[in-house]
């Protein structure tokens, strides 16, 4: 019980009175009250400071597995506003993708199996339709996506969806390769992935390209996709590939 607990007075119960204090024992419950304070104080600082310096901020609290009421921003990333359009909706799902795709913890990973932390019931992912981030986190629950997504821009600004086998997609990797470009592409392999099928739905949801190659500019918000072989084979030969590879964020130091 507390000093401050009023005289409790009930037919059999017991009776509990306060304490008369003397002025030196009012001065010290005043000091260890302020004494407490203090310390909450200090130690709500120390761990905002903690929070700071691992990259969390707020606008990464009320992000969980969605963004798609909130929007969100991160450093040298995208930035989208509130009541997304669909059109920036599907933005945000290719960095959930890619972000999948490319991050360490989870490039090993295949969507195949997302069913089992996508879905708490286990159903499968019905990949036709559109689908919430917490899919692409591999059951990490509140997922930092700003952090995500600056990592994915910063990393890999220019990705590449691929076939080993496929001509186009040799002779795009090979154009793109001619730019020397800082940081190089990601390239994906789609036929050397289990979900190389579900990869194929989803970039032509997505992107609306199903065909390989596909390059695509993390750093853009409106047509990431900017085509397969003969696209950028058109731009290279115009003029244009160089000023808008070097928009996308990445040195060219090639022709």
């Amino acid at each position: 019980m507390s000093s401050a607990l009023p005289a409790y007075d009930s037919g059999a119960g017991p009776r509990y009175y306060k304490h008369p204090r003397t002025p030196l024992t009012a001065n010290r419950s005043t000091y260890r009250r302020r004494r407490i304070v203090w310390s909450a104080i200090l130690l709500f600082a120390a761990f905002c400071g903690v929070l700071y310096i691992a990259g969390w901020s707020p606008t990464g609290l009320s992000l969980s597995s969605s963004l798609k009421d909130s929007g969100y921003e991160a450093q040298d990333a995208p930035v989208y506003a509130a009541n997304a359009s669909e059109k920036t909706l599907r933005i945000q799902e290719i960095h959930g993708l890619l972000h999948f795709l490319t991050s360490e913890r989870t490039e090993s990973m295949s969507l195949d199996r997302a069913h089992a932390y996508g879905d708490a019931e286990g159903a499968p992912v019905d990949w036709g339709a559109e689908q919430d981030l917490s899919v692409f986190s591999a059951g990490v629950e509140d997922d930092n996506w700003p952090r995500n997504v600056r990592e994915l821009t910063d990393r890999y600004p220019v990705v590449v969806f691929s076939k080993t086998y496929c001509p186009f997609s040799k002779r795009a990797k090979a154009l793109l390769e001619s730019y020397q470009l800082t940081p190089p592409p990601k390239i994906i392999e789609v036929d050397l992935r289990p979900d190389g099928g579900i990869l194929k739905q989803l970039l032509g949801r997505l992107t609306g390209r199903a065909t390989f190659p596909n390059v695509l500019l993390t750093r853009r918000v409106e047509d990431m996709s900017i085509g397969g072989s003969d696209d950028i084979h058109a731009l290279h030969e115009n003029g244009a590939l160089k000023g808008i590879l070097g928009e996308a964020g990445v040195k060219v130091n090639g022709p």
